[in-house]
């Protein structure tokens, strides 16, 4: 019975982890495989319809940079539309076109939007105050969260804390974050967002680091050549 278990174990990880198996011994080396079996489950980041943003933010369109109110909404649906920082930037640039100057609160506008889509795609449905912290909640798993972690710097993993939740709803402390004054808050997070969101791969199974690394290496050969 052991020797057909190993077999097949053998033909489910391959001739190579077979050989790992035999040299380390059936026993502990099951062991191994459940426990890094464990840490693969939950690493998917899960896909959230919408994220909540309910920080303080003065984020509008005033009455005395577009006026008429039917494109002011039309305004807002554009902006609530755009499905990328890039859509936003374009966006952005077609406003001062027609109304000019971007004031304040339609600029902290945009940067709401922005932390919409990137918190989006990290996986977090929503985004509120919980002093002195920042509390981001998500149906995430840790080992998933532990994943997206890593891009950020190492000084940083200590600010940002998992805490299971009851249900499927966990949530992220960003601690000390709300003591900062508003702006800080969102330039803070949106940057800690961007770089854990880079670890997330596309539809190509790269990152975004991964993919600037392969462009440069491409690019690098080119020059070469």
């Amino acid at each position: 019975m052991r020797d057909m278990e190993i077999r097949g174990v053998g033909n489910l990880l391959g001739v190579e982890q077979s050989g790992q198996m035999e040299a380390i011994g059936f026993d502990l080396y099951m062991e191994m495989l459940q426990e890094c079996l464990a840490e693969i489950q939950g690493q998917d980041i899960p896909s959230v319809e919408d994220t909540q943003i309910d920080l303080p933010i003065t984020a509008f369109i005033p009455g005395d940079w577009i006026a008429d109110n039917d494109e002011k909404m039309a305004a807002y649906r554009a902006a609530a539309e755009c499905g990328s920082p890039e859509a936003l930037l374009q966006l952005a640039a077609d406003w001062v076109d027609r109304y000019g100057a971007i004031p304040a609160p339609v600029t902290a506008l945009l940067q709401l939007m922005e932390l919409k889509l990137v918190a989006r795609r990290c996986g977090f449905s929503r985004i509120r105050p919980e002093k002195p912290n920042i509390a981001l909640e998500t149906p995430m798993e840790e080992p998933a969260f532990r994943l997206l972690r890593q891009g950020l710097p190492q000084h940083l993993h200590g600010r940002l804390v998992y805490q299971g939740g009851a249900g499927s709803t966990a949530k992220v402390l960003a601690r000390g974050l709300g003591v900062l004054p508003i702006e800080k808050q969102v330039e803070e997070l949106m940057g800690w967002l961007r770089q854990m969101a880079e670890q997330i791969p596309g539809a190509d199974g790269l990152s975004d680091a991964q993919r600037a690394e392969r462009q440069a290496e491409q690019n690098a050969a080119v020059l070469t050549v």
